[in-house]
């Protein structure tokens, strides 16, 4: 990586931090390029996990915490795309997920005063996937052309840790106080 101009780039923070104290890098510069997680780690001190980012263009804002403690990092849009009842916004960001790991893609709550619904209800970002992060609304039936502009935060991207599922089969499934009720089984 580059030698910093700002004194307060460090091996562990490889960006610059803006009078606004907001994280800005170089377009097609990416974070943690030192870092590479075996299948299944990545976590380090602190509970942190280091995801490689990449921003696509200059408009480019980086993911962050809204508040500590927030379990959601916001997006922020740099482009809209309207197709009908269809708005997809870009971030111009790609990202690295490490392997054992997805990024899910929820709408912020801000969401109800836009009249939009996120077409796929939760996006999934595999960790393979190596594009733009984008996300794409749908306009209610109610909405009155409130929309999300570009500059606003328009999602969030929430990274757990998933499994690789290996089935049993088997004639016999363990009780449980449930059993095989449904929906509404616990009463209303």
């Amino acid at each position: 990586m580059n030698s910093p101009d700002n004194n307060r780039y460090t091996k562990d923070r490889p960006y610059g931090v803006n009078n606004k104290d907001e994280l800005i890098m170089k377009p097609n510069q990416e974070v943690y390029t030192d870092y590479e997680p075996k299948k299944g780690e990545g976590i380090g001190k602190n509970n942190i996990l280091k995801v490689k980012i990449k921003k696509l263009s200059e408009d480019s804002v980086l993911p962050k915490y809204a508040k500590s403690g927030d379990a959601g990092l916001d997006f922020t849009s740099t482009s809209k795309q309207i197709d009908g009842d269809i708005i997809t916004y870009g971030t111009s960001i790609a990202l690295e997920i490490p392997d054992g790991y997805v990024g899910l893609l929820f709408p912020r709550s801000s969401v109800y005063k836009q009249d939009l619904v996120l077409s796929n209800a939760v996006g999934v970002a595999d960790s393979s996937y190596r594009g733009e992060i984008m996300f794409k609304y749908r306009k209610t039936k109610f909405n009155d052309g409130a929309e999300y502009e570009i500059g606003e935060r328009i999602g969030q991207l929430i990274i757990i840790p998933i499994p690789q599922i290996e089935w049993i089969e088997s004639n016999e499934l363990s009780k449980s106080e449930r059993g095989n009720q449904g929906y509404g089984s616990t009463g209303v």
